[in-house]
């Protein structure tokens, strides 16, 4: 979880491109463990009970 906070809080504290792509600022770990373990990747984040497959 610090992980995760401290991903969003970096990529909070970079000015926004104009591309319009916004999923780097807003989820930056679900999109990194995508890019690095692909779409068959999961993650379980036990606060708020969410999982993605």
């Amino acid at each position: 979880m610090k992980e995760n906070f401290g991903m969003v809080k970096e990529a909070r504290s970079k000015p926004m491109n104009l591309s319009h792509n916004i999923t780097p600022r807003i989820l930056p770990f679900p999109l990194q463990t995508v890019e690095k373990y692909g779409m068959e990747a999961y993650y379980l984040v036990s606060l708020r009970n969410l999982l993605s497959l």
